[in-house]
């Protein structure tokens, strides 16, 4: 968490979400709660705070913001406050900005709810992107 305690600035905002590291600073000028509401949090671990806040849109958007997890030391400690930050690229958002521009999905699930009405689950166009 050293490391996690850093970053708390406007310059370099990260937070903590289910072990999960964030680097939200990117996202401060986007916020809908505004830059203060995030950088309150910034270098900690704010898990309760988050999901008692946010809806399940916003959880799935913080996806596109993670930077690593935090993992247990090796040192022999069972403290949570003991970690390392083992970092991992973030997933590639899909960018449909465009509505004109045609994008290929392909078609991995269809169900049938009824006689006229029916289910289709598409793949996103690359591996490792995801969808906000």
């Amino acid at each position: 968490m050293a490391e996690v305690r850093e970053h708390a600035s406007q310059d370099s905002a990260w937070i903590v979400v289910h072990g999960h590291i964030y680097d939200c600073s990117a996202y401060l000028k986007d916020h809908p709660g505004g830059t203060d509401s995030v950088l309150i949090n910034a270098g900690a671990d704010c898990t309760e705070e988050f999901d008692v806040i946010h809806s399940d849109m916003a959880k799935a958007l913080l996806a596109a913001y993670c930077i690593g997890e935090l993992v247990a030391a090796g040192d022999g400690s069972d403290s949570p406050n003991t970690a390392v930050i083992c970092r991992s690229p973030p997933p590639a958002p899909v960018a449909l900005s465009n509505p004109r521009e045609k994008v290929p999905f392909r078609l991995v699930g269809r169900k049938e709810l009824s006689r006229n009405v029916r289910l289709l689950h598409f793949a996103l166009p690359a591996p490792g992107q995801v969808h906000l």
